[in-house]
């Protein structure tokens, strides 16, 4: 990938993260937190319980995973990340 790199020394641009994850087809929490530009902590605490967040593919599995066409718009629109 363009950007593995400098994502793994910490080097990308929000902009080139976003363009990285992009290319993605599934998403586990780092992946959605590196896409806000926010760590997983943050991400895990604050935005993955907002209740109408996506669901994961499978909510028992370890590690949950997101289609990242369905993920990736609703983290871009703002109005979905204010809990309510």
């Amino acid at each position: 990938m363009k950007y593995r790199k400098e994502l793994a020394e910490g080097f990308a641009t929000p902009q080139e993260v976003q363009e990285y994850l992009s290319g993605k087809a599934v998403w586990m929490v780092g992946d959605a937190a590196r896409y806000l530009n926010v760590t997983t902590g943050f991400y895990r605490n604050n935005i993955l319980n907002i209740p109408d967040h996506p669901s994961p593919l499978d909510p028992r599995a370890g590690n949950l995973k997101w289609w990242s066409r369905e993920l990736a718009p609703w983290l871009s629109d703002t109005a979905n990340l204010k809990k309510k």
